[in-house]
């Protein structure tokens, strides 16, 4: 990784990157403004601007820029578009689109506004590739898993006709991770991006919104990536992806009901749901009535559940058994206890007692 020594340049020679890991695609090449309002939504970026107009701009983490080809003596900030958010707001703190009163009381008493920022320039873009992979992917300032995926969309992107194949592979030693993850993700925002092509299914959410995690760990599930139509989780293309369910699910995950939930409820349902997409027709059943635990009768789980509640019960009697030597007061339980237990064990027994009968003369 190359770059040239530690340089200054004037806050109005450097510009965002327009392609912002950070930022939804939509606010790629936005103007500054747009960018400001989007960034403001996170508190941390008033605080920010609180810290250096206390304490100055902090020299020992300067702005990661590049020459920007398409205007003279302007850099392009690769890393650190939110610092430079915070010193263009600071100066022109008019114009936040949003929490003006806040950007204009941060600024009222600022002791410093600093316009001469310490940077290293890089010869180019790709120079930075090894030191965002390790500084966002797997160091200490990590970035959101939508904004990594937007990072390794770039990168799969850039080398994809070179490495075919191993491009996961080779993605993953950059970032220090495994191919399957990377390719999780970058497969991941692509299915992001094409339900917010259909304006998220009038979904009221953006792609910074959305709980990006739950749906990268949905498709890592064999049964749901089948039943969207996806080949792996390599298959960033898309090729087959059936959109009526990949809707469905993107529905199941993210849209709330007046009381806040989804159907998919919490993320262990995961699990569930995969069980689900398995059978026909326990699938059907659940896009009929939207209850996981309605579906989940339909498939083996009952069998499994009913298995592990009989054994429970035989443990606990036998421990109670164990435990009758000790007791000092024998009424403690209603007599009647014992008859209603000696009667339902008689009721199930013979209730499987029928079910196989029923299974044999078929």
């Amino acid at each position: 990784m190359h770059s040239d020594l530690l340089v200054t340049k004037n806050l109005d020679q450097l510009i965002f990157d327009p392609e912002n890991p950070r930022l939804p695609k939509k606010l790629h090449n936005a103007s500054d403004e747009l960018v400001f309002k989007q960034m403001l939504y996170d508190e941390s970026l008033l605080e920010l601007m609180g810290s250096i107009t206390e304490s100055g701009f902090f020299a020992g983490e300067p702005l990661l820029i590049i020459k920007d080809t398409n205007a003279k003596d302007k850099f392009v900030v690769v890393e650190g578009n939110r610092r430079l958010a915070a010193l263009k707001l600071i100066r022109n703190p008019h114009e936040a689109l949003i929490k003006k009163k806040s950007v204009l009381d941060v600024v009222e008493n600022a002791k410093y506004t600093p316009t001469d920022i310490p940077c290293v320039l890089f010869h180019n873009k790709s120079d930075v590739t090894e030191y965002l992979g390790y500084r966002h992917i797997t160091g200490i300032k990590e970035w959101s898993s939508i904004a990594k995926a937007r990072y390794l969309t770039d990168l799969y992107k850039k080398h994809v006709a070179e490495k075919k194949d191993s491009v996961f592979t080779y993605l993953a030693k950059i970032i220090g991770s495994n191919g399957a993850y990377v390719a999780r993700l970058v497969t991941g925002l692509r299915l992001v991006e094409h339900a917010g092509d259909n304006d998220f299914y009038s979904i009221k959410i953006s792609e910074d919104d959305l709980d990006f995690s739950l749906l990268t760990t949905a498709i890592s599930y064999m049964n749901i990536s089948n039943f969207i139509g996806l080949e792996s989780i390599r298959d960033v293309e898309l090729k087959n992806l059936n959109k009526d369910n990949f809707e469905n699910l993107f529905k199941w995950i993210f849209k709330e009901n007046e009381q806040g939930l989804t159907v998919l409820r919490e993320s262990r349902n995961l699990k569930h749901l995969n069980k689900i997409l398995e059978y026909e027709h326990a699938t059907r059943v659940f896009c009929e009535r939207l209850n996981i635990n309605d579906a989940l009768a339909y498939t083996d789980e009952p069998d499994q559940t009913f298995k592990e509640l009989v054994l429970n019960a035989k443990k606990y009697l036998e421990m109670s058994k164990g435990q009758a030597t000790f007791v000092i007061n024998p009424r403690i339980l209603n007599s009647d206890i014992y008859t209603e237990i000696k009667a339902l064990s008689i009721e199930l027994q013979s209730i499987m007692k029928g079910k196989i009968d029923s299974s044999d003369g078929e």
